[in-house]
Parts: C-alpha cells; structure tokens; sequence
C-alpha cells in the first residue's frame, strides 16, 4: 500500500512539472543615476548580494528601453535556447569602450580624452520547466562589472582608476512576461542592470 502511495505521488509530481523550451535574452547595461522612473521603484533586494530585482510591467519595460537605449552603455547582449531544469550553463563575457574628458583648463571648450574600457560578465545558470500551465524561469548567476571612475581627470596621463561591481542574481518563479531586472549601484553616478527576458513562442 505504502510503494503504491508513493508511486502515485512520483507521478502525480512528474504530471505537473514538465520540461519545456524557451529562449531567454539577456543584456548587461550601464547607465547613469539619472536614468531611472517607474521600472526603477519597489524593488526587491536579492539574498546576500547587493543587487534588487523585480518583474516588470509593459509600461516599466518600455521605459527602461528607452534609457537603455539613449543612455546606456551595452556590455553584454545575447540569447540562449534553455531546455533543463533546474540549470543550464551559461557563460558571456563583454567589454564597451569609452573616452574620458581630460579637464584642463588650458584646452578651452575642447578638452582631450583618454579611451578606457568597461568589461563584465554574467557566468551560472538558466533553467526553465512548466509547472501545471506555468512557465517557471530559475537565475543563478554571478555577475561581474569593471569599469572606471566618473571623476574629473586633470592630465591625460593620469592614472585611470576603476570601480567594480559584483554580485549574485538569483530568481526561482513563475517566468517574466514581460520582463526581470536586477539593478545595484556602482559607483557613485551609475548603476548596472541586467535584464532578462523570455521570448514568447512562435
């Protein structure tokens, strides 16, 4: 009676969670302070690491998507087919280039720039299975930001200092439908946002 029970119980779980296929996009940005509103508020803050995240509304993505796309600074920006549950690898590593001002006063309105470059990473896990009729996504991530000081820089020899962000991205639930940002300061006049997103079937 009791193998029955839990046989029974086997396959009542394997009934309800079920494998699927879903592309996830992902893009790592950074953006300036001043680049927030609505999809920026009432967040939650990740377990242990110094990232927040929430799921966005339709209004709140297409907010963020016009920042991202006439402030932002692209790192990383891809998609992945993910089938298993509750990990599948991923690996990306991107890097964006930049000039900084030189602040001399003797340049006049035209002063030099000296190219730096902000490099980072996203390595862990994507997993998605359906649950009943709902589609669960699973972070596991770490990400990783390198990238120089905003400050004023008086000779273009000077020595070009960086800060870094890094942090673990973790979100087990019901999959984005519109979409999942994870945002954490860097600096002290940016922030890096990492959002993902799980494109629909065709």
């Amino acid at each position: 009676m009791l193998v029955m029970v839990i046989l029974s119980l086997i396959f009542a779980y394997l009934a309800y969670y079920r494998s699927d296929r879903k592309t996830v996009a992902y893009e790592s940005v950074v953006v300036p302070a001043t680049a927030q509103g609505n999809w920026s508020k009432n967040l939650t803050q990740a377990n242990k690491s110094q990232y927040s995240f929430k799921l966005l509304t339709q209004e709140e993505l297409t907010e963020l998507r016009s920042q991202l796309s006439t402030l932002g600074k692209v790192i990383i920006a891809d998609k992945s087919s993910i089938h298993m549950w509750p990990q599948q690898s991923i690996s990306r590593t991107g890097i964006s280039s930049l000039f900084l001002p030189v602040v001399d006063p003797a340049q006049g309105p035209n002063p030099a720039k000296i190219p730096a470059d902000i490099s980072g990473s996203l390595n862990g896990f994507l997993g998605i299975r359906k649950a009943g009729q709902q589609i669960q996504l699973r972070v596991d991530m770490n990400t990783h930001l390198h990238m120089p000081e905003e400050k004023d820089l008086y000779s273009p020899y000077s020595e070009v200092n960086y800060d870094k962000a890094d942090g673990h991205l973790f979100y087990e639930g019901q999959a984005p439908k519109i979409g999942l940002v994870f945002m954490a300061p860097i600096g002290e006049h940016s922030f890096h946002v990492v959002l993902f997103e799980v494109e629909p079937e065709r």
